[in-house]
């Protein structure tokens, strides 16, 4: 009995697609860490942090959102962001390691990947920007700043690999490995030799 390559192929590729995609996708099933202000206008400004903690030396992503109502049922309208994230170092203004604006998308969340350096004390500044004129002088800008504690990045397994880049490796060389059974059938068959 002989197996056809490319029937087994195909359900294998799948199969590995379906397994190893949920590995990269962060939702706000996992867990979140919130942040939320009220500002003197009424806006509710709502922050959520991908993970229950944040850990330095590990990527996690900001998700932004702006509503104008206590119960977060309608967002409010405004044209981008900026993000400022200043790191707590004993002097009276901290060290700012990042600031910059963000575009809102047109679609989706807005959101923002970051990776702190460094276990500590951290302010996160956010704020919206209304174009109410032509000026940007005359935007209006809604603002609020919330601390952060950043943890040492734990250890996770071998030599204190993180389990996304254990995950990622698997997955590269596996792909390397059927590509290349693909190569092999495919060169099989144009040599006219039968394949496995």
């Amino acid at each position: 009995m002989t197996i056809r390559l490319e029937r087994f192929l195909v359900p294998v590729v799948l199969l590995l697609a379906v397994c190893l995609l949920p590995q990269g996708v962060q939702a706000h099933g996992e867990g979140v860490l919130p942040f939320t202000a009220t500002t003197t206008e009424g806006y509710i400004i709502d922050v959520d942090y991908g993970g229950l903690k944040i850990e330095s030396d590990v990527s996690g992503t900001f998700t932004f959102n702006l509503f104008k109502d206590a119960a977060r049922t309608e967002e409010a309208v405004f044209k981008d962001l900026w993000v400022r994230i200043v790191e707590e170092d004993g002097s009276e203004h901290g060290r700012t390691i990042f600031a910059g604006p963000i575009a809102r998308p047109v679609f989706g969340q807005l959101s923002f990947l970051y990776v702190f350096q460094h276990a500590g004390k951290y302010s996160l500044v956010v704020r919206y920007n209304q174009e109410e004129t032509g000026s940007i002088y005359d935007q209006k800008k809604i603002e609020a700043t919330f601390p952060l504690e950043v943890y040492p990045r734990a250890a996770t397994g071998w030599f204190s690999v993180s389990s996304e880049f254990l995950m990622g490796g698997a997955a590269g060389a596996l792909s390397v490995l059927l590509l290349g059974l693909l190569m092999h059938v495919i060169r099989r068959k144009r040599s006219g030799k039968r394949a496995l």
